[in-house]
């Protein structure tokens, strides 16, 4: 568990996501300052895949504490799929 509490977006906010990046208190304090207003981090899905890193509870809360909002999701069903860099601004 962590340190949090639970907020609103404005619309238009800037977010990104990392599967294969921990974030740390320095890095989201650079993607902060860089506009970024929430991350989205993912955790397993108990398959065994090493293609991803988790999100640590460590992560999660140095995440909170830089004042970047914090969304978490499972893996991709598929087994190991790997991310691209493809991207859709619908």
């Amino acid at each position: 568990m962590i340190n949090a509490k639970i907020t609103f977006l404005h619309d238009g906010a800037m977010g990104f996501d990392t599967t294969t990046t921990p974030l740390n208190p320095i890095s989201a304090k650079q993607y902060l300052a860089k506009g970024y207003s929430f991350v989205v981090r993912y955790i397993g899905r108990g398959d065994g895949c090493k293609a991803f890193i988790d999100i640590t509870q460590s992560e999660a809360q140095a995440i909170v504490n830089a004042g970047i909002g914090l969304t978490v999701v499972q893996h991709p069903l598929a087994r190991c799929t790997v991310p691209t860099t493809n991207h859709y601004d619908g």
